[in-house]
């Protein structure tokens, strides 16, 4: 589901989500058929009317767990630009010091639902190799070596979330 108040993305979503047509049988666009069913815009409505509470609530754990975890060593936390109004669903970090193999796998002995949310870079992707054979993009790579993601989600606890800062400050040392 998308949301905007942009009348020409409108049109453009809305045809790109009909095959690209925009009039019937008029293909201006490659597309696809993204029409939703009655079952997933119902849905989607119930959910409209949570979605401001449970975006506060995200973006309340996501400061709880930066203000805990900000100051570690070891790992350099995702930024948020000064403009920037995030909308977290996840907590990124690159791990600077520690090998993300033996991280996670104490995280997860200690109940703490880390994951790797990007493990393999674009570039290195089978539908991009095959456009573009042999390239390289270090930073990428590297990034995509150490990244890891702890959740910010609207239904963790203040417990949880201390539980989880806890674990993350002894895996590190």
């Amino acid at each position: 589901m998308v949301t905007t108040r942009d009348a020409a993305l409108t049109d453009l979503l809305g045809c790109l989500r009909n095959h690209g047509m925009t009039a019937s049988y008029h293909h201006e666009h490659l597309g696809l058929n993204y029409r939703m069913t009655d079952v997933e815009a119902s849905i989607g409505l119930g959910q409209l009317r949570v979605f401001e509470r449970q975006l506060r609530r995200r973006r309340e754990n996501y400061a709880y767990l930066m203000e805990r975890l900000s100051m570690l060593d070891g790992v350099a936390w995702q930024k948020v630009p000064a403009k920037g109004t995030p909308a977290p669903s996840l907590l990124t970090g690159i791990l600077k010091k520690k090998e993300r193999a033996a991280f996670l796998k104490s995280l997860s002995a200690a109940g703490v639902d880390a994951g790797i949310y990007y493990p393999k870079p674009l570039h290195q992707q089978p539908v991009f190799e095959r456009s573009y054979p042999g390239m390289s993009c270090p930073v990428a790579e590297s990034v995509c070596a150490s990244v890891f993601s702890l959740p910010t989600h609207n239904a963790l606890t203040q417990e949880q979330m201390d539980h989880m800062t806890a674990r993350v400050k002894e895996a590190l040392s």
